[in-house]
């Protein structure tokens, strides 16, 4: 018989308020995070991130010209022309609109 690795966590959805955030640890199997304690609401989130550690798009594919770009890079042209071109895309598919 072999035996298959069951999750470490798992977690019932979790219903995300309007103007909270999911917050997931850093080491996401060994983190308390967002699934034990809930949303965060923006007013109680502090910092400013440094650069994109790891970013994919919904088909899970790594989305590599991101990758150790700042946010500010981020939002300059191409960067800010491609992701307004992904996001009306995105709304057609979502609408159904051609």
């Amino acid at each position: 018989m072999v035996a298959t690795p069951s999750p470490l966590f798992y977690v019932n959805p979790i219903k995300v308020e309007k103007e909270h955030y999911f917050m997931m640890g850093d080491n996401r199997d060994h983190s308390n995070d967002s699934r034990f304690w809930g949303s965060v609401p923006y007013d109680n989130i502090e910092g400013t991130p440094w650069f994109i550690y790891f970013s994919i798009d919904e088909n899970w594919e790594i989305r590599w010209d991101r990758v150790g770009k700042t946010p500010t890079d981020l939002e300059e042209s191409p960067y800010l022309e491609k992701a307004r071109e992904e996001r009306i895309r995105t709304d057609k598919d979502f609408h159904g609109i051609t």
